[in-house]
């Protein structure tokens, strides 16, 4: 893949999900309901734990990308979810929806997010470490 695709690529994973949780009409009682409901929360998180324990596993057990990328697949597969609950759009329950699913995916996404930093934390530790013991 070329430089230019992937960082288009993570641009669209991070703007997708402030497109869908800030173009929801955010009303007084609509933010009630939604931090009322703190299960979502939860179920973002359990998400975000096994998304990043599989993208770990994936980013030091396997060498191909397209492998390495199938926990994002599955959140922007969440994310299409959302747009189609969005745009398709047949009362409130349907803004209230994605929204709750746009914040699980969101939250599920820090996970993955996390997962790569520590695997580049982890490569840059590794090449610095190689590159001061040939000097």
């Amino acid at each position: 893949m070329r430089p230019r695709t992937i960082i288009l690529i993570i641009c669209v994973i991070i703007l997708l999900p402030l497109l869908i949780v800030f173009s929801v009409p955010l009303m007084d009682w609509l933010l009630r309901i939604i931090f009322r409901e703190l299960q979502h929360g939860l179920v973002g998180v359990v998400l975000a734990v096994v998304l990043g324990i599989a993208q770990l596993l994936l980013c030091f057990l396997t060498k191909r990308l397209a492998i390495r990328l199938i926990p994002i697949e599955i959140i922007l597969l969440g994310y299409c979810f959302c747009l189609f609950l969005f745009f398709g759009m047949k009362g409130i329950g349907d803004y209230i929806a994605a929204m709750i699913f746009g914040i699980i995916f969101s939250i599920a996404l820090s996970g993955v997010v996390l997962a790569w930093l520590i695997y580049g934390g982890f490569r840059l530790f590794i090449h610095f470490k190689k590159r001061t013991i040939i000097e």
